[in-house]
């Protein structure tokens, strides 16, 4: 993440990060073999740090040491035996002899006490059941009923529901530190903080940001560029409709009547039941409706899974090692935890930016309160959110515009709930060491970059399912993000077409902290925000806790990140990198190194080229 690193933007695939930082071969073939050998089908994925297994009930209950029930419907049976007889039974007399959608539960969350194994990732599934499968239990249920009651009935549907060669898949993360499992079970909430005004997105009156005021207001290069043959991985645990999304696209002029927006897939990696039920049923929507205000044609594959730690891992597992998405958004997050340092998330966010993935969350909507696990800021304590302190990723905040002149924005300040602080456990990285504007010079700094985000002041036009069938308007740091997820397929597309190597942005903080550090080149890529604070820090001159470098300034920071997006000049540093920027008078100044890279002295209305520059 170090642009002057040697190695810098020499990315990985899924099978080089696997042999560099995955398991090692005597944890996995310990694994696999004690798996194996209870009649389990095992098959290691490239990153080394999962492996997907397989196999019958009965196989799964024994390998695993737990007891399986039958239920009717998605429900983790996190309780006692009782309560999961008690569900077994309503299941039983439910069924009658209809087919039907059945599920097998553990009574408990499994783990595996082996060496290398860090946690059971997945054991929650749903299974299909014949008619003559469902009668069969249903008529056990009723004579055991019939015969010693209830209790009896359940553990009759539990041994005759389901035929014992129905298959179970189960995911188990690796260990890389081969250590026993550590379970946490925590929910997850999106920092975007909705609001109920209600408006019509053809009030040209309005303070609400339309596509069309968010391209202008940020000078988003859309004017060249559209995301068409980008990829975006957008990880969410709540559905969406797409008619919702499309009626956003069509009132802003993205698509036209009657078209569809065949650039968004869905993906279920849980069984989509299990989606869904959080305090934000809209984060979706609005995560999807962002993106599209900035990169319009990007393809959008839309992962979702079940609202807990172990659906968080598979998103994350799967986006790692499909690899097929060169970045990546993830709105959602939790109080960071000890272990996150060296935890399954953060070595998955490790072998994405490895892999060349530009990953980008949000830092929260709480100010210096931590996300608690019921989606509200936790005011007894102080923090940050994981996974916005991960090195890995670019956390972005908020701010509050307060004047808007020619289509731009004359001021911004800090809002007051953008999220931000110091990581109490993520060493301080690389690219950050630099900076003079720090609060704590030994751990992680955040957020990295930010964009408006009261709910209050310019909040976001949105189209989300509502009874009135309307427009709305949130805020927040979810929003946000999406956008820069937006802006960097852009600039993944703009390197594409200027035949950059490699064409992926990849971990943009190294850039991004590299053209913050450089006053004259921060002057032109960031706006400017030295008011304002979150509670306890404070925003300032260059880089801060509240809102980091701050917002964009799209079609010049472009030059930066793309160069040659513009006419230039290049900037070349002591390190031997050159930069490029939009040719004045003041930025090819020969005395500020203003030269191209063959040596010749730029002078203003001089063309640049790809063989200069």
């Amino acid at each position: 993440m170090d642009p002057y690193h040697s190695l810098y933007q020499q990315y990985l695939n899924p099978s080089q990060f696997g042999r560099a930082f995955g398991a090692s071969t005597q944890a996995v073939s310990s694994v696999r073999g004690y798996l194996t050998a209870q009649g389990l089908s095992v098959q290691l994925q490239p990153n080394r740090l999962t492996l997907e297994v397989s196999g019958t009930a009965a196989q799964v209950s024994k390998a695993f040491n737990i007891k399986l029930v039958q239920v009717q419907s998605q429900q983790l049976l996190d309780a006692s035996s009782r309560a999961a007889a008690a569900a077994a039974a309503t299941a039983a007399a439910a069924l009658g002899t209809s087919t039907g959608k059945l599920l097998r539960a553990p009574v408990a969350h499994p783990q595996l006490l082996l060496v290398g194994v860090k946690s059971v990732a997945r054991l929650n599934f749903n299974l299909y059941i014949s008619a003559a499968a469902a009668a069969a239990a249903a008529a056990a249920a009723a004579a055991a009923a019939a015969a010693v009651g209830a209790a009896a009935a359940a553990a009759a549907v539990g041994a005759a529901a389901v035929a014992a060669n129905y298959m179970l898949p189960v995911s188990l993360l690796l260990s890389t530190t081969a250590t026993p499992p550590t379970l946490a079970c925590h929910r997850l909430c999106s920092p975007f903080a909705p609001t109920t005004a209600l408006l019509s997105p053809t009030d040209d009156n309005a303070y609400f940001l339309t596509v069309d005021r968010i391209r202008k207001l940020y000078n988003l290069p859309t004017d060249a560029f559209d995301g068409e043959g980008e990829a975006i991985a957008l990880a969410s645990f709540e559905k969406f409709e797409i008619g919702a999304v499309e009626e956003y696209a069509l009132a802003n002029g993205l698509i036209e009547e009657g078209d569809s927006l065949s650039n968004i897939i869905e993906r279920f990696l849980s069984d989509p039941d299990s989606v869904g039920g959080s305090s934000n049923p809209d984060a979706t929507h609005v995560d999807l409706e962002m993106l599209l205000s900035a990169s319009p044609k990007a393809k959008i594959t839309v992962y979702l899974a079940e609202n807990s730690e172990a659906g968080e891992a598979l998103l994350m597992s799967k986006i790692a090692n499909l690899n097929t998405s060169s970045i990546v958004l993830y709105t959602w997050g939790r109080e960071e935890q000890p272990g996150d340092v060296d935890g399954t998330i953060n070595t998955l966010l490790k072998q994405m930016v490895l892999q060349g993935q530009s990953v980008v969350v949000a830092s929260g909507s709480c100010g210096v309160h931590p996300q608690t696990r019921n989606a509200t800021c936790d005011e007894l304590t102080e923090g940050v959110n994981f996974p916005a302190s991960s090195e890995f990723v670019t956390a972005v905040g908020g701010t509050t515009p307060t004047l808007f002149i020619g289509n731009t924005w004359a001021k911004e300040v800090a809002w007051e709930l953008s999220s931000g602080g110091v990581s109490r456990y993520m060493p301080l990285p690389q690219y950050q060491a630099d900076v003079t504007t720090l609060v704590n010079r030994q751990h992680r700094n955040l957020p990295d970059v930010a964009l408006a985000a009261d709910p209050d002041v310019w909040p976001y036009e949105v189209y989300v399912p509502n009874e009135a069938n309307e427009f709305s308007t949130v805020g927040g740091t979810a929003p946000a993000a999406s956008v820069w997820a937006g802006y960097f397929a852009l600039i993944n597309q703009c390197r594409k077409a200027r035949e950059l190597a490699p064409a992926r942005l990849g971990a943009a903080n190294g850039q991004l902290y590299a053209i913050g550090n450089t006053k004259w080149q921060a002057d032109k890529a960031f706006r400017s925000c030295s008011e304002g604070s979150n509670g306890k820090f404070d925003a300032g001159a260059g880089w801060d806790a509240v809102t980091g470098w701050n917002s964009m300034n799209g079609k010049m920071m472009t030059g930066f990140l793309c160069p040659g997006y513009m006419g230039a000049c290049c900037y070349r540093t002591k390190y031997g990198n050159s930069y490029c920027v939009e040719l004045t008078e003041e930025n090819c100044d020969t005395s500020k190194g203003g030269t191209f890279t063959d040596g010749k002295v730029c002078t203003p209305g001089t063309p640049m080229t790809l063989s200069n520059c």
